[in-house]
């Protein structure tokens, strides 16, 4: 009651701390950022290790093991996944929600480290990354143009890559595709046997060759010099005159045992924007910056970047993820100023007078901008979920003002001065409002402090609602009863209850009165038609009851029945999909890339296409991706909705159809997720256990379930058989000790031989660049080449591969996955229909197959999100009702009519 005098009598100095809230309210508005969700901490840490020509299984013994093991005991753990494909892996570890995660990362680390020296030679430091929603690519941008590829690369790598580098908010740029530099010495296998060498010693001495080293200093007098030793290759021609010692005491320049050439890399992933061959640029922005400003900031970058490229190259943006959110943050902020203006017509409609509406109507900004002040004290961004809070609760932010406006006019009309009424029309209805506030809060409230992944998606939502409505209760005690103070006029004589008439009685005829007028025709209809509905109902209850009864049945058994599914986040059109496009493992690169342009080549007669951003020897998704000659995967990126005719879905649907007619094995289309949930499909069924060809019957089982179940469409497995052709080296080690070599030995001489060996690096005007060591291309293209191979033993002697180890052709798995150190093969599916349904009714089918000890069947992705949120909600609802009912409790000073208020709320299920 005080807040309220003081407003009144004291009307500037409660400007001030209003204008207060206001101006910090502006401040804050202008200093956050925007993103697509809240900033969350997910506990999700990957590991990533690429061991380069390695098969899954050797990973999976070599690294996945190893790792694994050593993060089995780490704190909070929940859930380890890894999966190894050709050349690389990836280690997932899920921990409980309590979990700090920067010191997560840091055991995760320290565990990690204390591994690598059980890891292979050859495997390239584990890269371990927290997972953060708001951190995945921002932009994918490429560049082309009519520069040779190798030329474009480095162009790329040079100067766009390092200027994007320094944009504030970006924190990885990576480059797809093109050609980089490579010295490369390729070794003639018949020189090498006719010396007596093997190519161990010649990776060995052209890495002790390439030093530059401080050797200390020497002090003369006045003077001190440091010594340093200059031994760093200087040029190819240098390289080429490098001597190779010899057995005999003798030495061979290394240009009589190989040609060394300044080439480039081996191709294994090309990249294209519209057919044309380009170098892909994926930029990524910190966790904690706005993708919309570091969009914003790069666009700003790239125009500066083109005015410097040479002519004919050109810098194009192929996937923006800001578009998507600029435009739903548009349409929410438009929608939140809709319901602003929605408002004060219907508050027109009902009070019919320009000082009660204009009073309401400062009310609402005043408390959405106080609002904004708290939200950047609490670090939120202009979101989804933050901005559906501030419109959601635009009719909650009347609701107080209104009840003490209509307090303050029934005053009025009792011959009160202005003052007089406001001030005991407020403090008569005082209670009321705080507990029309409270019960908003206590809605609201628990919401922002659930568990799990929906307590950090909505904590921003919740408060927000929270901020907002504690921020109207505010507004409606002191700047709505100072303005009625103000602008409201006491009634005149003869006009009592009148507040359109001026100071001496007279009504005059303003536009305010003829309208007033007029909508009180419409309201009298109104009230006439309600009063006549609500005397019929008070005289027919039974009736009402049945009918309310029988439509809140009807409702809910839609839910039962299956009408109305459930979800954990609905089908949204973002203008994108993913083609993942799979031949038979072992297929050439010229072989997928075929049957990749039959897919480009249609993808040019859709009109709606507007890009499309393919990438050869890669699939999966952007944190995740898998590589193999075998595999493909084109983002397409459709033109704006208004200028398209089919929705993403309708089109993806047409796009599916075409994987019938191509020479694949596997063709997906993935309609975009929203930006930060990736582009998983929504199906997600694991299969774990401990045998593999048990876990691969059970899995058959589940796939054709799936495959059956109608609406389900491009259901995939992760098990493909063994499909991957290879040749295997099995050493006997009886005869290669009796040659005197090691498996290491072996390994290592056999590795250098096909795949290559990085012996040191070659450093040019600044930069580095690979030294590769390997048999020429001639002597490694057959099984026969490969038996060929020699090595040397201590004692000088060359020995054939082929005399220590067993050489035969045979097929290995394309790709192995664990999940908690068992194997785990994972049924993969797309579908426009609710997954909630789907995951109970497959539910009834597993209980039926009786699983054997130790294999199980669960869900990940959509469903397992979904049950997991589903749960929280109900808590939370409950949890609200009943806080709802205690507040009505002190309100009402009655157990029972709090009740019988709260018996309309299942009703609002009736119109869902």
């Amino acid at each position: 009651m005080k807040v309220t005098e003081f407003s009144i009598k004291r009307s500037a100095g409660m400007s001030m701390v209003i204008m207060f809230f206001i101006v910090l309210g502006l401040v804050g508005y202008s200093r956050m950022g925007a993103d697509m969700f809240p900033k969350t901490d997910i506990p999700v840490i990957t590991i990533v290790t690429t061991y380069p020509g390695a098969g899954p299984e050797e990973i999976e013994t070599q690294v996945i093991d190893p790792i694994e093991e050593a993060v089995a005991s780490l704190s909070g753990l929940k859930r380890v996944t890894s999966s190894a494909s050709e050349g690389m892996t990836w280690t997932v570890l899920e921990f409980s929600m309590s979990t700090d995660l920067d010191v997560a990362a840091g055991d995760t680390q320290k565990a990690v480290d204390a591994i690598l020296y059980k890891l292979p030679r050859d495997v390239d430091k584990p890269i371990i990354q927290k997972y953060d929603m708001n951190a995945e690519p921002v932009m994918t941008m490429v560049v082309s143009g009519k520069l040779p590829l190798p030329e474009t690369y480095r162009l790329a790598k040079d100067r766009i890559k390092q200027r994007l580098e320094t944009v504030p908010g970006v924190a990885r740029v990576t480059l797809q595709g093109g050609k980089q530099r490579e010295i490369q010495v390729d070794v003639d296998r018949s020189r090498l046997e006719a010396y007596g060498l093997s190519i161990n010693e010649i990776i060995t001495r052209l890495k002790l060759e390439n030093h530059n080293i401080p050797s200390g200093r020497i002090s003369e007098q006045q003077n001190e010099y440091t010594v340093r030793l200059l031994g760093q290759y200087s040029s190819v021609e240098e390289i080429q005159e490098l001597r190779i010692p010899l057995g005999d005491g003798g030495s061979v320049a290394l240009k009589e045992l190989a040609e060394v050439k300044d080439s480039y890399k081996e191709v294994r992933q090309y990249s294209r924007l519209d057919d044309q061959e380009a170098v892909g640029i994926i930029v990524q922005k910190q966790s904690d910056a706005s993708i919309v400003d570091t969009a914003k900031a790069i666009r700003a970058e790239i125009t500066k970047i083109q005015k410097t490229l040479p002519k004919g190259v050109n810098l194009v943006i192929a996937i923006d993820s800001s578009n998507f959110i600029n435009n739903s943050l548009a349409d929410t902020k438009r929608t939140l100023i809709e319901g602003v203006l929605m408002t004060g017509l219907v508050l027109l409609f009902f009070l019919r007078e320009w000082r009660s509406l204009l009073i309401v109507m400062l009310a609402i900004p005043t408390s959405i901008i106080s609002t904004f002040m708290m939200m950047y004290f609490f670090g939120y961004s202009f979101n989804m979920l933050s901005l559906m809070g501030l419109s959601l609760c635009v009719g909650i932010l009347v609701d107080d003002s209104i009840v003490v406006l209509e307090n303050i006019h029934r005053h009025l009309k009792m011959g009160k001065n202005p003052i007089q009424a406001a001030i005991d029309g407020r403090g008569e209805i005082g209670m009321a409002a705080i507990a029309i506030t409270l019960s908003d809060i206590v809605v609201f409230g628990p919401i922002a402090f659930m568990q799990g992944m929906v307590g950090q998606f909505f904590r921003q939502f919740g408060l927000t609602v929270v901020f907002a409505t504690l921020f109207s209760l505010f507004i409606s005690f002191t700047l709505t009863p100072m303005l009625a103070a103000k602008l409201y006029k006491k009634p005149g004589n003869g006009e009592e209850g009148n507040l359109y008439t001026n100071g001496n009685g007279s009504r005059g005829r303003s536009f305010w009165q003829l309208l007033s007028t007029k909508l009180e025709h419409i309201g009298g209809w109104v009230v006439t038609f309600y009063r006549g509905l609500l005397q019929w109902a008070l005289g027919h209850r039974w009736t009402v009851l049945g009918v309310v009864t029988l439509a809140l049945a009807g409702s809910i058994s839609l839910v039962v029945m299956g009408f109305i599914g459930s979800g954990f986040m609905a089908k949204t059109d973002n203008g994108r999909f993913i083609i993942d496009l799979k031949l038979t493992p072992g297929t050439a690169l010229d072989r997928t890339d075929k049957a990749i342009k039959e897919v480009e080549a249609k993808l040019k007669h859709i009109p709606e296409v507007e890009h499309y951003y393919t990438s050869l020897g890669k699939g999966g998704n952007d944190w995740s991706a898998k590589s193999g000659s075998h595999m493909g995967k084109i983002a397409v990126v459709l033109k704006p909705k208004a200028e398209r005719q089919q929705s993403v879905f309708e089109i993806a649907d047409e796009v599916r159809s075409w994987g019938k007619n191509l020479p694949v094995e596997s063709f997906t289309v993935t309609e975009g997720g929203l930006p930060g949930m990736g582009d998983e499909p929504p199906i997600m069924v694991e299969v774990t256990g401990p045998d593999q060809d048990t876990l691969v019957e059970i899995a058959a089982k589940v796939e054709q379930v799936v495959k059956s179940t109608p609406g389900v469409a491009d259901v995939t497995s992760s098990w493909q058989g063994l499909g991957q052709p290879e040749v295997q080296v099995k050493v006997d080690r009886l005869r290669a000790a009796q040659h005197g070599l090691s498996v290491g030995e072996i390994a290592r001489a056999l590795r250098a031989g096909m795949e290559g060996d990085v012996a040191t690096l070659y450093r040019d005007h600044g930069k580095e660049y690979d030294l590769r060591v390997r048999l020429r291309e001639a002597d490694r293209s057959t099984v026969v080449d490969l038996s060929k191979i020699t090595l040397t033993n201590n004692r000088g002697e060359l020995v054939q591969l082929s005399q220590i180890a067993e050489i035969a052709p045979a097929k290995g798995p394309t790709e192995i996955s664990h999940k908690n150190r068992d194997r785990l093969i994972t049924i993969k599916g797309t579908t426009t229909e609710a997954v909630g349904a789907l995951g109970d009714n497959w539910d009834k089918i597993w209980a039926k197959m009786h699983l054997p000890p130790g294999y199980e069947i669960d869900y990940y992705g959509e469903i397992k999100d979904q049950r997991e949120s589903f749960a929280d909600l109900i808590f939370a609802l409950l949890l609200s009702l009943l806080l709802v009912y205690m507040i009505l409790v002190i309100l009402y000073e009655s157990y029972l009519t709090p009740l019988i208020r709260m018996l309309s709320l299942p009703c609002g299920a009736i119109f869902m």
